[in-house]
């Protein structure tokens, strides 16, 4: 499928701050249209473009931002048109650290800064019609297209094309002008205020996709170096235990291969602690036990999801690391640990299906959610909020 794409901005590209005039923030906005449905679209687009312009030749967000009932209602009508959103933010102190540090050959900021939004649009939407407001000198454009064009040349499997054209006479460059605006301010009142809370309500379900620039990587481990002792490892030790003591006390008789498999680790955990609160139970021991008990062999994959995976449902603390040894949590730092070893996988995978859940929803043109199921209501509430608190700040 090939798609047309209205891109604007908002905000000064300048990177000395302490220039008068130069924003902080700096917004792309890129709007996608399958080029199938463009006449229709554009006409809705249009439509609302002159009925919010007045006498202006052109809807721009600098002209309609001091009315917050008319901003409003255009981001309302606006919301109504069936397209999708990308986003980058630029937040520049961290940008500006980035090409200082950055030790390659550097490269035009603004260059820098439509290829990303290009390349992050490109991965779910190969073919590409680019249309960039023309508001560069001569010079720039020049420059910035024969950049663009070189870097995202057309192939026997994708197809591109960059032109820049006037936005007084594109109406899709025109809505881009406006959703840049509103989200730059946004961010530049920030979630914690009321007028933020307010534009953010606004904005929410017209952003599909947003990337910043530096990309801020997000610590998944909590530094567990410099935790020592604290009040409540006494606590946690006891409660590992009395878990652990009482799951054998109500299973230790069940026939079942499972449970006698899962009480046999419950065992060796125990005996492990017994001798030395640090000791670990590693997992080629534990399948060389299990295959003696019951005269057969059994995976390592078999063992974490039938054994393991069976008794932490059952509510048992067992921590692991990546070595692959077990033991029962015997301080708050072992949970700790346990606990970053979890989230990075948790994150990560959340982050594949909210990746395929965007690219299936740019395909469809927002009509096909793959989460919208009632058997995953937890889950899409789950990828809702890492998105929503991607959406909190530029950071």
């Amino acid at each position: 499928m090939e798609y047309t794409v209205f891109v604007d901005e908002s905000g000064t590209e300048g990177l000395d701050l302490n220039c008068r005039g130069n924003s902080r923030l700096f917004v792309l906005c890129a709007i996608l249209i399958p080029t199938s449905r463009l006449a229709d679209i554009r006409s809705q687009f249009e439509t609302v473009c002159m009925r919010h312009r007045g006498q202006a030749k052109e809807l721009k967000y600098q002209n309609v931002k001091r009315s917050y009932p008319k901003l409003r209602q255009l981001i309302s009508e606006i919301s109504e048109i069936d397209f999708i959103t990308r986003f980058l933010v630029v937040d520049k102190p961290d940008a500006i650290k980035k090409l200082r540090d950055d030790k390659r050959k550097p490269v035009n900021f603004l260059k820098t800064l439509h290829r990303l939004l290009y390349e992050d649009i490109e991965e779910i939407c190969p073919n590409l019609s680019i249309m960039c407001d023309q508001v560069k000198s001569g010079t720039t454009m020049l420059e910035l297209k024969g950049y663009i064009d070189s870097i995202m040349e057309t192939t026997l499997f994708r197809r591109f094309e960059f032109q820049f054209v006037q936005s007084e006479q594109e109406p899709g460059i025109q809505i881009s002008d406006i959703l840049s605006g509103v989200y730059r301010e946004y961010l530049a009142y920030g979630s914690e205020t009321e007028h933020g809370q307010e534009m953010r309500s606004w904005l929410s379900p017209r952003i599909d996709g947003k990337r910043d620039y530096p990309y801020q990587s997000k610590r998944l481990v909590v530094d567990t170096s410099e935790i020592g002792s604290t009040e409540y490892d006494l606590m946690i030790d006891h409660y590992a235990i009395e878990l652990a003591e009482s799951y054998l006390e109500g299973n230790q008789y069940d026939q079942d291969t499972n449970y006698k498999a899962c009480v046999l680790f419950v065992h060796k955990l125990i005996d492990a602690y017994q001798q030395s609160e640090k000791k670990w139970v590693y997992l080629s021991d534990l399948r060389k036990s299990y295959a003696l008990a019951f005269g057969k062999n059994i995976t390592e994959q078999q063992y974490r999801s039938e054994v393991i995976g069976s008794l932490r449902d059952e509510g048992l603390l067992v921590v692991s690391k990546s070595t692959g040894g077990y033991k029962l949590p015997t301080c708050y730092r072992d949970m700790i640990e346990y606990i970053n070893t979890n989230n990075k996988s948790l994150v990560k995978m959340v982050e594949r299906i909210d990746k395929a859940r965007r690219g299936i929803l740019a395909a469809t043109v927002n009509q096909l959610d793959i989460l919208d199921n009632e058997e995953y209501i937890r889950l899409r509430e789950f990828v809702d909020t890492l998105e929503n608190s991607s959406l909190s700040s530029v950071r």
